[in-house]
């Protein structure tokens, strides 16, 4: 019944590739106990994995909260396919910019952004 949200599952499995405890039965408390799993996932590249993993699905999330941000409409008027709208709003996600303009207050600017994008990608990449 807490506030914070739940974990993903790559939040959970990052969280136990790269276990690090402060306290276990051999470990007197206020000493790091560093696992042996943690060691050997960071070594054979497991961690770094998990942790782009992560990136792309909150990524993925953005776009998501992107594509419902605006209807199926501004996107065909913008000379977007409907079967491309996804592939659109990732593209403009590589903006720094994309991010800061999820908010509902913010909606007009990510209009614009949407906007000023569309020309680009339809000339690249359709």
């Amino acid at each position: 019944m807490s506030d914070t949200p739940r974990p993903t599952s790559i939040e959970r499995k990052l969280k136990t590739a790269s276990n690090v405890s402060t306290t276990s039965k051999y470990n007197p408390p206020g000493n790091l106990n560093v696992s042996l799993d943690g060691i050997i996932n960071r070594l054979n590249g497991k961690t770094a994995m998990l942790q782009k993993a992560a990136a792309n699905e909150d990524r993925g999330q953005a776009v998501d909260v992107g594509v419902a941000a605006l209807p199926t409409s501004f996107f065909e008027d913008l000379s977007i396919p409907e079967n491309r709208i996804r592939d659109f709003v990732h593209y403009c996600a590589e903006d720094g910019n994309y991010y800061r303009l999820l908010s509902e207050t913010k909606r007009l600017e990510l209009v614009e952004l949407f906007q000023s994008k569309a020309p680009q990608f339809v000339k690249e990449r359709l």
